[in-house]
């Protein structure tokens, strides 16, 4: 059996992460606010908004580490294609369970106001991280080529960036 090869480097990050997610939370939640008001905060506020773009680079980086020694098997539709394919629609669904309003669906279909919809209805880092890897798990059973792959991903990263423009100025 093939060892597996641990990058220590994204442990550490993905435990940085975790601890920066728990942080601000806990932080935010009991801090006074006349300390929110310092130059300090200002600070504490970038290193927070640095977290979702960590979990994304980390997600991204994993999923291409695994999925190279099973990409055979996940391109003929074999067991590995439906595990990872499972792990990937999971997390989207982790993401909306963690906005419902209620735990039971006629609750949600007869008790839920506007705000509460439009609240599970949010997109937060978990259905960024899982529609992410998705597309690039489509990607990679598509492209057999490593570099239009690669092009591929460039590609795709600038018109993300382009249209992420046009959509922040609404």
């Amino acid at each position: 059996m093939k060892e597996k090869v641990r990058y220590t480097f994204i442990d550490l990050l993905r435990g940085w992460a975790i601890i920066l997610m728990i942080e601000p939370h806990v932080f935010n939640t009991f801090l006074l606010t006349e300390l929110k008001q310092t130059g300090w905060f200002s600070v504490v506020t970038f290193i927070n908004g640095l977290i979702a773009p960590a979990f994304l680079f980390v997600s991204g980086f994993v999923f291409e580490i695994s999925s190279g020694s099973k990409l055979d098997d996940m391109r003929k539709f074999k067991l590995p294609f439906w595990k990872k394919l499972w792990r990937l629609v999971s997390i989207i669904l982790i993401g909306y369970a963690l906005h419902l309003p209620f735990y039971s669906f006629s609750k949600i279909l007869t008790k839920s106001t506007t705000e509460q919809i439009q609240s599970f209805f949010a997109v937060d880092v978990l259905q960024c991280i899982g529609v992410g890897l998705l597309v690039l798990f489509v990607l990679r059973l598509i492209i057999r080529s490593d570099k239009i792959y690669h092009y591929a991903l460039i590609t795709l990263m600038i018109f993300v960036i382009f249209i992420s423009l046009f959509f922040y100025k609404m």
